[in-house]
């Protein structure tokens, strides 16, 4: 049998290349996402969320049932701090050429199961210990700069407890 023969039929080196990095699980993924606060009476009323860079890396790999967690810098108590206000679930997405709330610039939009508050908004910096994705754990903010976040399960309900 020819070197050749053993390809016939397989596809390209590329295509299954490419096939290995698609992530073809469906279980669900756990993000973040740093949002104006000022935008959360319009979030919770419509249920949508974009990016607000056209071309959002992160926001492409966001599927349905991936749960997302919404943090905000509050002045509460008079300090700035960055806190988890809400969490939810991604019921579709689906891709619209308008900005929403002048500030979603992004085509791709995901739209959302619902929101559960925190009752007490909960302070990052407080459980910065408890987190994997918080690398420098004195200074936790420089973790939540990305406007989206893949985070680890386990990190997602640590969060939620």
């Amino acid at each position: 049998m020819c070197f050749i023969d053993e390809f016939r039929g397989g596809g390209s080196i590329n295509q299954n290349r490419l096939k290995d990095r698609m992530n073809v699980s469906n279980e669900p993924k756990y993000w973040i996402h740093k949002f104006d606060k000022g935008l959360l009476k319009q979030v919770d009323t419509s249920k949508t969320l974009g990016a607000e860079k056209k071309r959002s890396k992160m926001l492409k790999n966001i599927k349905p049932n991936d749960r997302i967690i919404l943090f905000s810098t509050l002045d509460l108590d008079k300090q700035k701090n960055i806190r988890f206000i809400a969490y939810t679930m991604v019921k579709e997405t689906y891709l619209d050429n308008k900005t929403i709330y002048n500030h979603y610039c992004s085509p791709k939009k995901l739209k959302l199961k619902g929101m559960k508050y925190f009752t007490d908004p909960l302070v990052a910096k407080d459980m910065a210990n408890d987190l994997e994705f918080v690398k420098n754990k004195e200074k936790p903010a420089n973790d939540f700069k990305s406007e989206y976040k893949e985070i680890t399960e386990e990190d997602f309900k640590t969060i939620l407890r």
